[in-house]
């Protein structure tokens, strides 16, 4: 339900915005000075960094430590693994690889489970 409202929120913001701005979309918006897929990992980076900022204001619900051992232990690995721009993965890499994103994965999954879990029990 809460996805449904977000989007109908912003659905609605928009075309509040359309309907009083009329057809000029360029008013307010930015373009990306570079290609497309720098952009896109620019606004993850941005997003990552405001996830990480906002968590601290959240008290005790977030475990920061958590989350910072997440962002060290990703930067570390970047830097160990040497980076070549024509060389494919090898095999191994990419098992590895795919067998971290199913546990990536299956935590989500957990997650969601163990939070809408939570949920119901708090409304039963």
């Amino acid at each position: 339900m809460y996805w449904v409202a977000q989007l109908a929120g912003a659905l609605a913001a928009a075309a509040l915005l359309r309907g009083s701005l009329g057809d000029i979309a360029h008013v307010g918006a930015t373009l990306p000075s570079g290609s497309n897929l720098q952009s896109l990992l620019w606004e993850i980076v941005l997003s990552a960094i405001l996830m990480f900022v906002m968590s601290f204001m959240m008290g005790g619900q977030v475990n920061n430590w958590a989350h910072a051992g997440g962002f060290a232990g990703g930067w570390i690995t970047a830097q160990v693994m040497p980076i070549e721009a024509q060389k494919r993965e090898g095999r191994l890499v990419m098992i590895v690889a795919l067998l971290l994103a199913l546990a990536t994965l299956a935590g989500f999954v957990l997650s969601f489970l163990e939070v809408t879990g939570v949920l119901l029990r708090s409304r039963g």
